[in-house]
């Protein structure tokens, strides 16, 4: 889905856009093609969402989970070359992209946890960019060494909190919920927040007050509704 923002308190244009869920298959003749079965339109809808946000000059988008299928390179290769073909390969040209990880991020092909899924992840996200602010110290655990995806920026003053939980449900460790009401306490204190504007947070799953009644909610559901 698509969702666009233009706030009468700022000037930045967003977009929201999740669940791509890119991949390859195998084919017979040994080749990969590109997403089949109930995702084949995958990689149409990901070039419509960015056509889309280039022409309106969207400021910010923010991928929201499940960009692509599985923790595998070349699924993620495939979401580069998509970006490229419409934005081109000029980075100073890009809007600010921010990433979240979804439940499919976390998985190999087999839909179990990938020791090396959040180094990828990170990797391509580019969470490390000019307009970060903090980063979660806590590290992915079936590695020891990756900091998980958790963080926040702030673009042109405006409040971005990503909140990518430590697995592949969402949830949500002691250490990584006492870095989040730190971080809340700081971004509260920005003068967008002070001045009515809004905290943009990103989690892939549906929350307890979601018009889905929960369905489907993260584990870390009751986590995040108890901290705002």
């Amino acid at each position: 889905f698509t969702c666009f923002e233009e706030s009468e308190k700022s000037d930045l244009k967003i977009a929201n856009f999740a669940d791509v869920q890119l991949c390859y298959s195998s084919a017979k003749n040994g080749e990969y093609v590109a997403n089949l079965g109930n995702t084949a339109n995958a990689p149409l809808a990901l070039r419509n969402h960015l056509s889309f946000c280039k022409e309106n000059d969207v400021d910010v988008i923010l991928m929201n989970g499940d960009i692509v299928n599985n923790a595998i390179e070349k699924y993620y290769e495939y979401y580069t070359e998509i970006f490229e073909s419409v934005y081109g390969t000029d980075e100073s040209k890009y809007p600010e992209v921010i990433w979240n990880m979804g439940n499919h991020e976390w998985w190999d092909i087999n839909e179990k946890h990938d020791s090396g899924s959040v180094a990828m992840f990170n990797r391509y996200a580019n969470i490390g960019s000019d307009t970060l602010v903090k980063r979660s110290a806590v590290k992915y655990q079936y590695d020891g060494v990756s900091p998980l995806p958790t963080y926040y920026k702030v673009v042109e003053g405006v409040p971005f909190l990503v909140i990518s939980g430590d697995n592949s449900p969402g949830s949500i460790s002691t250490p990584l919920r006492i870095e989040i009401e730190s971080w809340l306490e700081e971004i509260s204190e920005l003068d967008w927040v002070k001045n009515g504007g809004a905290i943009y947070v990103l989690y892939h799953y549906a929350l307890n007050t979601s018009m889905t009644t929960g369905q489907g909610k993260g584990n870390g559901a009751d986590t995040i509704d108890s901290i705002f």
